[in-house]
């Protein structure tokens, strides 16, 4: 399903260029490894956070936040381990197909791909201080 949302994205220029990175981020994290009493990695949720950081509390654009993401550069053993929380939003990339690619509407997949984007963000809250730092950290 993810593969079809990309691939309708990227045949709309106004999708790619300006909600691809979202997308990517907003499942990235979605799906972050979840075993109980387990931290999650800094590579594998990090990058996604920090982009939905920057596209949802800062406003930066799809292209900003992949620059930042090549800023970046490659994780190292500062980065914070997160744990992932119970639920990671009650939207899914389903929820983006219904509303976009199966009805071939541009509009509706932008505007569930920022409602799933939130959603996914939002039930990261318990984590948004740590990513901010790291963004300002890495970023500076």
């Amino acid at each position: 399903m993810c593969g079809e949302v990309q691939g309708f994205a990227l045949h709309h220029l106004e999708l790619a260029r300006d909600l691809h990175q979202l997308t990517v981020d907003a499942y990235a994290a979605q799906h972050a490894p979840r075993e109980v009493g387990v931290d999650v990695p800094p590579i594998s949720v990090a990058y996604a956070l920090v982009g939905l950081h920057l596209a949802l509390d800062r406003g930066l654009s799809g292209i900003e936040v992949r620059a930042a993401h090549q800023r970046m550069g490659r994780p190292d053993p500062s980065w914070p381990r997160l744990p992932t929380p119970a639920r990671t939003g009650a939207m899914t990339v389903f929820d983006v197909a219904a509303a976009g690619v199966m009805v071939g509407s541009v509009a509706g997949h932008a505007t569930a791909v920022r409602a799933w984007a939130a959603a996914v963000w939002q039930a990261w809250a318990a984590e948004h201080a740590t990513v901010a730092a790291l963004a300002d950290r890495l970023l500076r």
